[in-house]
């Protein structure tokens, strides 16, 4: 690569981190897991009546609709070679997926949801907060800053 044309890209690459921390882009939007969840139970529960959510993800949507709001994995108990996949869409529909494994299931404890805030043109600057899932309690918060030179 010529001199030019990595200079070119360097700049371009700073660029495009730069315009996606711009306020005025388009609004960001996270479904509630809170508010979602009895639906995402009750779609597993005819697949098992232990089921348990394992994890879930819950995309950050820009302005547009994405595939599904809330993607969640259930395991169970008595279920030990299958997991579970439900999908809440956008129009409120709920799609399940039964997920074969060849080795047991490796049980889990609840899930604990980590919560990273940083500022995108410092990312040593941010917080770290560790919340219960299941009741929202706050479980942990930790601050951080720049490492010292």
């Amino acid at each position: 690569m010529g001199k030019v044309t990595s200079s070119t890209l360097i700049a371009l690459l700073v660029l495009a981190g730069l315009s996606s921390c711009r306020a005025e882009e388009a609004p960001v939007s996270v479904v509630s897991l809170r508010e979602s969840l009895s639906d995402l139970e009750d779609a597993a529960r005819p697949w098992s009546p232990d089921a348990y959510l394992a994890n879930a993800e819950l995309p950050i949507h820009y302005g547009s609709p994405g595939p599904w709001l809330v993607s969640a994995g259930f395991n169970s108990t008595t279920e030990q070679f299958q997991s579970l996949l439900v999908f809440l869409r956008e129009d409120g529909t709920v799609d399940t997926e039964i997920i074969p494994h060849t080795v047991p299931v490796v049980q889990v404890v609840p899930i604990v949801w980590r919560l990273v805030l940083s500022d995108c043109l410092d990312p040593w600057v941010g917080q770290t907060t560790e919340i219960d899932a299941i009741t929202g309690e706050v479980i942990s918060r930790k601050m951080h800053s720049p490492p010292a030179p």
